[in-house]
């Protein structure tokens, strides 16, 4: 889901052209313009625009993420424009940060679209374009269709990036497959039913002696894009119980209802119980302790202790697992 990022060539019509600077995948670079007057006019600028992200030109954006403009002063008296391959505008909404010198649009895109983005500021005018990934695509299949769908992944799959220090155990002990199933789902709501599970890709099953997951109905306007939520859910690893507390997960289900791409799940954990991860002898407080030698502090858990980290994990992917069909656990 990351943004592939190519050459930056931001086009100044009647200003001066920005330099050219190579960028990273998932990485924002900067081109900057030194030179204030306007070469085809003479038209002095004195706010240019710096930065954009994605880079002209870019493939696989993520249809749901912001574009990131940069400017070297305040730049709230641009005029942003994004505009689709046919020409029609695009709704956009924008939030400043940094002082009014970046700003994060947030256009209604799609997926696997072009789009062109136009900044008038002062007299200077910049145009560039990029493209979305696949993700977000419309639905081919009737929403209903993805009723009695299983999809799994496991959190040692994901880009654990709240708060970093738990990708160190990740890959040891988040292994267990969660398993998602779509109750209902139409143009309005969908509704999804979790469990733990058990075995190997394309061969998992459901632990049936452990409690489902109930996740209430959620919005599904901005389909093939959700997010849902439960109170609370409880995983088990290698026999450690691991509470969590405000789970989410949101994703974007593929066009063909075979995966939910762009997952992204985060929970308030209870880590009291987590001190074999450190090969540790009983202590409810050495998860936190070794967090906070990294400057990460536990925050108070519901029961008012402070035992708990906020973890966030994104860049999930959850294929579907035909022949997977889930029950309700009390």
């Amino acid at each position: 889901m990351q943004v592939a990022k190519t050459l930056l060539t931001l086009a100044l019509v009647g200003c001066v052209d920005l330099a050219d600077d190579t960028q990273k995948d998932g990485d924002t670079d900067s081109a900057h313009d030194t030179d204030t007057t306007d070469s085809g006019t003479g038209n002095s600028c004195s706010v240019h625009l710096t930065d954009v992200n994605p880079a002209d030109g870019a493939a696989g954006f993520y249809y749901r993420d912001p574009l990131v403009l940069s400017f070297d002063g305040d730049g709230t008296a641009a005029d942003i424009r994004v505009t689709d391959s046919a020409g029609a505008e695009v709704a956009t909404s924008e939030a400043w940060q940094d002082g009014n010198v970046q700003v994060w649009v947030y256009a209604e895109l799609q997926g696997a679209q072009s789009y062109n983005l136009a900044v008038t500021i002062e007299d200077c005018d910049y145009a560039t374009s990029f493209a979305t990934s696949d993700i977000g695509t419309p639905l081919t299949i009737a929403p209903g269709d993805l009723e009695g769908r299983s999809f799994s992944f496991a959190l040692n799959e994901a880009n654990i990036t709240t708060p970093s220090i738990i990708e160190g155990f990740d890959d040891d002990y988040f292994t267990q497959p969660l398993l998602f199933m779509v109750t209902q789902a139409d143009t309005a709501t969908v509704t999804l039913l979790g469990a733990p599970g058990e075995g190997e890709s394309g061969s998992y099953s459901q632990v049936v002696d452990e409690p489902t997951w109930d996740f209430p109905a959620a919005d599904f306007t901005e389909l093939p894009y959700f997010v849902t939520y439960s109170d609370y859910i409880e995983l088990s690893y290698a026999g450690t119980p691991i509470p969590i507390y405000g789970f989410s997960f949101e994703g974007v289900f593929s066009s063909d209802g075979t995966s939910i791409e762009a997952g992204r799940v985060g929970g308030l954990v209870d880590t009291r119980e987590m001190y074999a991860f450190l090969g540790l002898p009983e202590n409810p407080e050495a998860i936190c302790d070794y967090a906070s030698s990294f400057g990460v502090y536990c925050e108070e858990c519901p029961d008012g202790n402070d035992y708990c980290l906020t973890v966030v994990g994104e860049d999930i992917t959850a294929p579907y697992q035909a022949g997977l069909t889930l029950v309700e656990v009390e």
